[in-house]
């Protein structure tokens, strides 16, 4: 399942982060469980996973300790996407993946950044 959007809010690793846009996909991996000479696949889901990426608008003075939260060794932090004023998912360990700095004329910063949720991902 993909899921994106723009505008909003992201918390990661405590700290509140303008949204120019996102993308969630969640999986589903499936374990084929079929028996030799059926001539129809049998499956049972396994086990789910998180990946996604987040582009933020910081001014020209703030995105140094972003581009430090990218850069190895990585901490994991927890991430919040508030899709509206009382949905969002949630997921408390995240591991930054990728960057991709973005400088404008207007000074400010559209930061990239790629992602990988360990554990569940809970929406409320």
């Amino acid at each position: 399942m993909a899921l994106s959007g723009k505008d909003g809010k992201i918390t990661y690793s405590g700290a509140d982060y303008e949204v120019v846009d996102w993308s969630l996909d969640i999986s589903t991996d499936m374990v084929d469980t079929s028996m030799t000479g059926s001539d129809w696949k049998a499956v049972l889901d396994g086990q789910s996973g998180a990946t996604g990426s987040i582009t933020v608008r910081v001014d020209d003075t703030g995105y140094g300790a972003l581009i430090a939260l990218g850069i190895p060794p990585l901490t994991a932090a927890a991430i919040t996407f508030d899709i509206d004023a009382t949905h969002k998912f949630s997921a408390t360990t995240a591991f930054l993946s990728g960057m991709s700095p973005s400088l404008s004329a207007s000074g400010s910063v559209d930061m990239t950044f790629d992602f990988t949720v360990s554990g569940a991902l809970t929406y409320a």
